[in-house]
């Protein structure tokens, strides 16, 4: 839905009007729950760094990991090399959240995620505060 550009609200179609400064782009859950091709998810990523890149710098985040239910890990592990290549190609930095988190089933046991997908508080802290590193300036999310 991302670079679904016959909408009057689409990203594609908004983002060169906002003109933001910074644009991270963490999509990978959906794609591997849902196991978007990769011709179509590189595409359509593309567009979308396409897009950003107008007026933008831009970061790559791949998702946390997702319970094996929804994707298993050989899955995940290909989508997030799919976003390491994308950013290669487009010589931009990328976050992978899958390194730092190893696995979901080592991750509610300390508190990270408030559900088998979704990260808790926590775990929003604790993506803030490497996205923060990534892009300068980890003490302005702790004082």
């Amino acid at each position: 839905n991302w670079v679904d550009d016959n909408q009057p609200y689409s990203f594609v179609n908004a983002i060169q009007s906002l003109a933001p400064h910074l644009c991270i782009i963490c999509l990978t859950i959906n794609d591997w729950a849902n196991d978007t091709a990769e011709a179509t998810y590189k595409a359509q990523m593309q567009t979308i760094i396409d897009a950003c890149a107008v007026n933008s710098d831009i970061l790559l985040v791949v998702g946390v990991p997702s319970n094996t239910g929804t994707a298993p890990v050989d899955r995940q592990k290909a989508f997030a090399g799919y976003v390491r290549e994308l950013a290669t190609t487009n010589d931009l930095p990328v976050l992978d959240l899958s390194e730092r988190w190893v696995s979901q089933s080592l991750m509610p046991s300390r508190g990270l995620y408030y559900d088998g997908l979704h990260p808790s508080n926590v775990g929003y802290a604790d993506v803030g505060f490497l996205i923060a590193q990534v892009v300068g300036n980890p003490g302005h999310f702790f004082g």
